[in-house]
């Protein structure tokens, strides 16, 4: 059989799996959209050179086979090509610019494009993401006109000593590139909208379990309590009557024996019939804690009647806000300042102060003190039922105390340090009709 220990592990272990695997594909998606996206502007590259090179093969063709000037002929390819993305057509001889077409964006000249390569009868450059310029070399060999000397061989290369380059220069926007890129970017900000999105369900995922978890926990948790509290409840009025009638015969014990020297083991009896029965009385308060009774309490009375039952000789009292009256349990908001102003003087603080403060957004309780303050290890776990770092104490003041806070649905926070230690009691405001 799984123990509930194997179960938990085995489905955190699974959170965490489904986590790991979820942030995975969310990454992976990611990276996959990059590369795309790279891959795309190489491709969009390609496209280009290779929609210049056939723009550069029909100009020659066009070269070789018809009769007009190089003005029409340029004139006739930029108007050709305009509807292709090309807005501006330069020929140059060398560097002197014979015949030009359209208006460019950017300024064209043979000088923005690298050292002539016979390998490289074209040439493109991305000057910006949407704008290509492009060189186009002619050939070296036969004149710029009809004839067979024209056909014959065709040479990219350096022009020969005396002559200079002839070469077309194109700025144009690559339609093809740019739908290929911008297709590219959607699908890479997809992705990582997807990758988002999945990697945000995990981890919503991963907390709502861990918050089941806990829930689950919280209620093993009450149920715990509750068994305890009914098990305090039988236990408590079981004992309740022998405690009283075994303190009653230990006080007649004492008074008998005074002055005997077995006056001492006396009083030890007595003293230790008394501690029973304070543990007996707050196990029976701890198990009834449930039920609330609200009323109008007036504030100064509510901190003189605590300071009234505690063991502290001296207890500064600070209270401040408009309203002087709070509705709430008077007597277990009462036995909480008690128990912690009571904790407070045990732990050797000299200098105690209660400070309540009535405003719109609740209620605060706060006693401050001076003492040895709690070690952090055991400061988390100071609400605990019968956990205590006294060798006396019963463990249930604190824990009684947290009831009765939750019960009112409040909270009480503790903070501690080398000066001392703080309880801070948070109790949202009440309206009248809400009191029963």
């Amino acid at each position: 059989m799984r123990t509930p220990l194997s179960v938990g592990s085995s489905a955190r272990l699974w959170r965490i799996g489904l986590l790991s695997v979820a942030i995975f594909m969310g990454l992976l998606l990611v990276f996959l959209g990059i590369f795309e996206y790279r891959d795309a502007r190489r491709n969009g590259y390609r496209i280009t050179e290779a929609q210049v090179l056939y723009m550069m093969l029909g100009f020659q063709r066009q070269l070789h086979q018809q009769r007009m000037p190089i003005s029409e002929l340029t004139e006739s390819l930029y108007s050709e090509l305009a509807a292709e993305g090309v807005h501006h057509v330069a020929f140059y001889d060398g560097s002197r610019l014979l015949h030009e077409f359209g208006k460019g964006n950017l300024p064209l000249s043979p000088s923005g494009f690298s050292e002539i390569s016979p390998s490289s009868p074209v040439e493109i450059r991305f000057v910006e993401d949407n704008l290509v310029h492009a060189r186009i070399l002619l050939p070296q060999r036969g004149p710029m006109g009809m004839g067979r000397r024209m056909r014959q061989g065709r040479n990219f290369g350096p022009p020969a000593p005396g002559d200079t380059q002839k070469m077309v220069l194109l700025e144009l926007t690559p339609k093809d590139a740019i739908h290929l890129r911008d297709r590219a970017f959607q699908i890479m900000v997809l992705d990582g909208i997807a990758a988002l999105i999945l990697m945000v369900a995990a981890i919503v995922f991963w907390k709502l379990s861990r918050r089941q978890d806990q829930l689950q926990r919280q209620l093993e948790n009450d149920q715990q309590l509750k068994l305890l509290g009914q098990m305090s409840a039988v236990l408590g009025h079981e004992l309740k009557n022998t405690i009283a009638s075994v303190k009653g015969h230990a006080q007649l014990l004492e008074e008998k024996l005074a002055g005997t020297p077995n006056d001492a083991n006396a009083t030890l009896i007595a003293k230790d019939t008394l501690y029973l029965q304070k543990l007996t009385e707050q196990m029976l308060d701890f198990a009834r804690t449930g039920t609330m009774h609200y009323e109008k309490v007036y504030l100064d009375d509510l901190a003189e009647a605590a300071i009234t039952f505690c063991d502290a000789p001296d207890v500064k009292i600070d209270i401040t806000g408009d309203d002087p009256t709070f509705y709430l349990d008077r007597h277990k908001i009462q036995q909480v300042l008690i128990n912690l102003i009571n904790n407070a003087h045990q732990s050797g603080a000299t200098a105690i102060r209660l400070k309540i403060t009535n405003s719109r957004t609740g209620l605060e309780l706060r006693i401050e003190d001076n003492g040895k303050g709690i070690p952090t290890d055991a400061l988390s776990r100071i609400f605990e039922p019968f956990f205590t770092t006294r060798a006396k104490g019963t463990g249930l003041g604190l824990a009684l105390s947290s009831r009765i806070v939750e019960a009112h649905g409040g909270t009480i926070v503790a903070n501690s340090g080398e000066n001392g230690t703080t309880f801070t009691i948070q109790l949202p405001p009440r309206e009248r009709k809400d009191t029963q």
